[in-house]
């Protein structure tokens, strides 16, 4: 008699719990499906200012030993050649929502936003 509720309560919780694990993994890969971050692939949909191509030193490359500043913009999709801290901060933090280390996303892509939100404020500080 006790039997049929342990099973049937067994059976619940284990559908609860792969439930909650589908709807966790589902909005994680939805999340991915949102990083907009300029890659040096050859082509991209966010570089609309080259018309889908990026330039031609950024092909292939990956990323630099010594970040530059115009890899600092391409990071942040920074496109304007004047921006304020504010926008910096909010560029920052849209990436940062996608690619976070605890939210699944790569330390090395964490490090490389960090590092170009750090270039581009020093910058906007000596204008």
């Amino acid at each position: 008699m006790v039997l049929p509720i342990i099973i049937g309560l067994a059976a619940v919780g284990g559908i609860s719990f792969l439930g909650k694990r589908f709807v966790t993994k589902y909005l994680q890969w939805q999340q991915l499906q949102k990083i907009k971050i300029p890659t040096t692939y050859k082509y991209h949909k966010e570089l609309s200012d080259y018309g889908n191509r990026l330039p031609r030193e950024y092909i292939g490359t990956g990323f630099q030993s010594n970040m530059t500043f115009s890899e600092a913009k391409l990071i942040l999709n920074m496109r304007n050649s004047s921006f304020t801290d504010t926008e910096i901060k909010k560029a920052h933090r849209q990436l940062m929502k996608t690619n976070h280390p605890d939210g699944g996303g790569s330390q090395l892509l964490a490090t490389k936003i960090n590092e170009a939100k750090e270039i581009l404020m020093r910058d906007a500080k000596k204008t």
